[in-house]
């Protein structure tokens, strides 16, 4: 069995446009992957479409902080704990 985690950022309420998006991304990449899953390809194309979502603080949607600078950051890590981030 498999499992894809999508976490959406956070925010004052999650409305139905973000929940919404989230069910799609998780669907179109499981779809995606369907036949070659390699887990961290499917964790990296999740991740690059919440990025590319403007509902979401990240990427595209990334907030400005209180000093008018945004910030935007990533990270991912597998099964034996390797990491990345930047």
């Amino acid at each position: 069995m498999s499992i894809l985690l999508v976490h959406g950022g956070a925010g004052t309420t999650p409305t139905t446009d973000r929940v919404d998006d989230v069910r799609s991304i998780v669907s179109s990449t499981f779809d995606e992957y369907q036949n070659q899953f390699v887990p961290i390809d499917v964790d990296e194309k999740a991740v690059n479409k919440l990025e590319s979502n403007p509902n979401f603080n990240a990427g595209y949607g990334s907030k400005v902080q209180l000093d008018g600078r945004i910030r935007p950051e990533a990270s991912i890590m597998n099964s034996e704990l390797s990491y990345g981030a930047a």
